[in-house]
């Protein structure tokens, strides 16, 4: 099943290279997975080689009660382990 936590790695590396925080990257992540593409606006160039259209797919299988559960399971994984991503963001952004 779709899990925005097994894209950490991919949120992270938009927030370090667009310069943003883990929140409003994790938003430019999710907006371009709902849309299929990376729009310039959102993740930009950051991921390259990352398929959106494909993640799209995964993602729309998902009924709605299954991407509200992906959206809690990601913010719940952030709240609990805050400090740990923090130093992983901060050593990716160097």
């Amino acid at each position: 099943m779709f899990s925005f936590i097994s894209y950490l790695w991919e949120i992270f590396t938009v927030g370090a290279k667009r310069d943003v925080d883990v929140d409003v990257a994790f938003d430019m992540f999710r907006t371009d997975v709902s849309l299929g593409e990376a729009k310039k606006f959102n993740t930009g160039d950051a991921l390259p080689n990352f398929d959106f259209a494909k993640a799209k797919v995964e993602w729309d299988k998902l009924t709605g009660d299954e991407q509200k559960a992906a959206y809690e399971e990601y913010h719940d994984c952030v709240e609990t382990y805050y400090k740990e991503l923090c130093t992983m963001f901060v050593m990716l952004s160097k």
